[in-house]
Order: C-alpha cells, then sequence, then structure tokens
C-alpha cells in the first residue's frame, strides 16, 4: 500500500504505520482504517519527514526495519519535538525487547502476529484519549 496523507477529518484519530513488511502493513491498514484515518510508511526513512510535518495521534511502529530501526526512529522523532504516543509492534519477542521498547518511549508493546485486533484498537483510542491528542 502506498502512504497515504495524514489530512482527513478533524475529529478522526490518525494512525501512522511504519512497517516494512508489505503484508503487515497492509493487513494493519486494512484493519484499523475501519476505525481510524491511517497512513502508511514502508521505512524510517520515508515516515521520518511526513510524520515532522503532519501530526499524527498515534504512531504504530515495528522494530525491525531497515536503516533506522524503531527505538532509532522513535528518537529522531522526538528530537524533532514530535510527541505523539508511539507503539512498537514486533515479532522479536524474545529477551528484554519489550522492556527496551519501554525504557525507550515507547508507550506500549504489541507482539506480532497480532491475535487480538480489537485490543489494538482499544489501545489506540485509550492512548489517543489519555494523551488528549483527540478533538472530542
Amino acid at each position: 500500500m502506498n502512504e497515504t496523507s495524514l489530512t482527513t477529518e478533524q475529529n478522526r484519530i490518525r494512525v501512522a504505520v511504519v512497517e516494512d513488511n508489505d503484508d503487515a502493513r497492509e493487513l494493519l491498514s486494512v484493519f484499523l482504517s475501519d476505525s481510524f484515518d491511517v497512513a502508511t510508511y514502508r521505512n524510517a526513512e520515508e515516515a521520518l519527514p511526513r510524520l515532522i510535518q503532519q501530526t499524527a495521534h498515534v504512531i504504530l511502529v515495528d522494530m525491525r526495519l531497515p536503516e533506522l530501526d524503531g527505538i532509532g526512529l522513535l528518537e529522531q522523532l522526538r528530537k524533532a519535538g514530535v510527541v505523539a504516543p508511539m507503539i512498537m509492534v514486533t515479532a522479536n519477542v524474545l529477551g528484554n525487547v519489550e522492556a527496551k521498547a519501554l525504557a525507550a518511549g515507547f508507550s506500549a508493546f504489541v507482539a506480532k502476529p497480532i491475535l487480538d485486533m480489537q485490543a489494538l484498537v482499544d489501545q489506540i483510542h485509550r492512548l489517543s484519549r489519555d494523551f488528549g491528542s483527540v478533538v472530542s
């Protein structure tokens, strides 16, 4: 799926998905687009300038991305002043990956494959609401 614009209805939550796997990116986009306005990006290099310029309420990021990984993208976005909640999404659940992601500043961690898409939708709503980024 091609990258899509984050400019949409004011009251709808805008979610950015940064995922290098085409099938996973498409799947997330299809499932999430019923509830949110979704923009997708193939890698951190594509996402970084767009997420700095356009507001996303919540950002989902794969851990393993080519060139700049998910934690590197989080660090670059924070340096640029982007404060939206970010969710680490990864198939790499060995070791202390979740603890590293949360310590780096991710708001949440989701293991792939995502077995409960409704739980992810609920989590995005909760993070957006807690963050205060959606107009009621």
